[in-house]
């Protein structure tokens, strides 16, 4: 009948002097200096039978595996705005009505664009008040020029870049038939300051339609897709 495999418990000092009577350094020249090699052993029947050659420190390894590491959490993000950040609180809406047969303007109605800070909302960065937008339209060559016009004040913060305003000519229904967006300059010293005059050529083919549909405005802070929000600085007392 074969022997049957089994481990044999034997006495701690037994077990520890035969290892070490057992202990060879590796005939192989390509090993490295420094590692134990020991000799597992297996006992068949009363026999022992040694395991092939293994070095310590793969066990160690094996063992280091399987360690539970911990693994540090990170912080959520808050989804607050950056600090100094600014916006503007509410678009502005106005009423075009015809002025003569080729000028048509903006009724004015004290609307503003404030831009207030993000974190504190009740605390103004900078505003345009004044803000007009006129069509003047020319009978040959047959063209429409776009102008805007505004005050900026600011209060005791400038922005880091200049702000960029988008104008939306809209029907009397609401339907979008035109857009134009551009930059305004804002300086710590303005105090109700005249904006530079900004004025755009509307495109021919669609000139005469714009001039003729054209029924309210509407101004709002523009800000291209995946550009970073608008910044102020405090200006030096």
């Amino acid at each position: 009948m074969p022997h049957s495999l089994k481990i044999m418990p034997r006495p701690f000092r037994e077990v520890g002097a035969f290892l070490s009577a057992r202990h060879k350094p590796p005939k192989k020249t390509g090993m490295r200096a420094g590692v134990s090699y020991i000799k597992p052993l297996l006992f068949v029947g009363s026999k022992p039978m040694p395991r092939p050659d293994m070095p310590t420190h793969f066990t160690l390894i094996g063992l280091a595996t399987l360690v539970a590491w911990p693994v540090h959490a990170q912080p959520a993000p808050t989804g607050q705005p950056p600090p100094n950040a600014v916006s503007v609180e509410r678009s502005a809406i106005f009423d075009v009505t015809p002025v003569t047969g080729t000028l048509k303007e903006t009724v004015r109605k004290e609307q503003q664009l404030v831009w207030r800070a993000r974190r504190s909302p009740n605390e103004r960065r900078f505003q345009l008040t004044d803000v007009s937008v006129a069509f003047l339209r020319n009978q040959a060559p047959a063209e429409v020029k776009i102008t805007f016009a505004g005050h900026v004040s600011a209060f005791g913060w400038r922005p880091d870049g200049e702000p960029k305003l988008n104008v939306t000519a809209r029907t009397r229904g609401g339907a979008s038939i035109y857009s134009w967006t551009f930059d305004i300059s804002v300086r710590c010293a303005d105090t109700d300051r005249p904006l530079p005059s900004l004025s755009q050529t509307v495109p021919n083919d669609i000139a005469a339609n714009l001039f003729n549909s054209v029924g309210a405005i509407e101004i709002s802070e523009y800000r291209e897709p995946n550009s970073p929000i608008l910044t102020v600085r405090q200006c030096p007392s």
